[in-house]
């Protein structure tokens, strides 16, 4: 699937604005957040297929990699954009990008987040499925 051109805000396709508020919930986390938050944040705009897909963190590694450490990660720069893959009615495909950066008591760290997913309509909802390939 190759990338179009961004739809402009006033005729985004309104799956990108659902993709678009998913990726606010998932791409950053905080050491302070309850383990396990970031991907019940995510599930709720997810297909249950895509949710069970969403594997968290171990507890363990959460605990000692994330707690241990200090570790948050802010997103932004949110672009998302409809891709050529195949579309119907109840199908879209999106292409997500963002810039994450990630502090811990290691330092800052500065890398790209880019997610590929279908979104379907499901009962009269846009939600976030599972995970493509391309973009």
């Amino acid at each position: 699937m190759g990338a179009t051109s961004p739809l402009s805000s006033t005729t985004e396709h309104p799956a990108v604005a659902v993709a678009r508020e998913w990726a606010a919930r998932w791409c950053g986390w905080s050491w302070t957040d309850p383990f396990g938050v970031r991907e019940a944040r995510a599930r709720e705009l997810m297909t249950p297929e895509a949710g069970r897909a969403l594997v968290p963190t171990p507890a363990d590694a959460w605990q000692r990699d994330v707690v241990g450490a200090h570790e948050s990660a802010t997103c932004s720069t949110f672009s998302v954009w409809l891709t050529d893959g195949p579309r119907g009615d109840g199908r879209v495909y999106v292409a997500i990008t963002a810039k994450r950066v990630v502090i811990s008591d290691d330092g800052l760290v500065s890398s790209p987040f880019r997610d590929d997913r279908r979104m379907s309509l499901v009962d009269g909802r846009w939600l976030v499925d599972v995970a493509v390939a391309g973009g």
